[in-house]
């Protein structure tokens, strides 16, 4: 029943499905910022597409979530899993949060136009700060991904 009770590479499948799909609604963000603070599009409809790939993702954080519960009943391998999922879920959320705060950042840049050489470098700073953390965090998220990848192609193999 160990080894039998989960269909490692429909779960395998199902991942990378909602894992490309997050992937993107992340560019989808990004993407609809950008036009926002380039003036090609207007603040409503910026908060529309932003509501609309936030449905998206909390669909995909679902997938996900259910995708955990139907492993809570497996063996020392599905709760491997799960922990890797988990770490995923959590990394993702800490990167949209780090995207937001990028974004508000630039509009409040955006809008005092920083006049002040200072705040101007503190602005510079702070935004390299971010994009580091990004950075790790991306990283962090494909260290997670390779792992999962690799855990459920051993299993592929019992």
């Amino acid at each position: 029943e160990a080894h039998g009770a989960h269909d490692w590479r429909a779960l395998l499948t199902r991942f990378q499905s909602l894992h490309a799909e997050r992937a993107a609604g992340a560019k989808g963000l990004q993407r609809c910022f950008q036009e926002y603070l380039d003036g090609t599009t207007t603040e409503q409809e910026c908060v529309a597409k932003v509501k609309a790939i936030t449905v998206d993702l909390s669909d995909v954080s679902k997938g996900v979530r259910e995708m955990m519960g139907e492993l809570e009943r497996g063996g020392a391998e599905s709760e491997q899993i799960r922990g890797i999922l988990a770490r995923i879920q959590a990394l993702e959320k800490e990167k949209l949060q780090v995207a937001i705060e990028q974004h508000t950042k630039r509009q409040v840049q955006v809008i005092q136009l920083g006049d002040v050489r200072e705040e101007a470098a503190e602005y510079m700073s702070a935004m390299k700060r971010l994009a580091q953390h990004e950075a790790a965090l991306v990283s962090q998220i494909n260290e997670c991904v390779d792992e999962l990848r690799c855990e459920l192609y051993h299993l592929m193999e019992l």
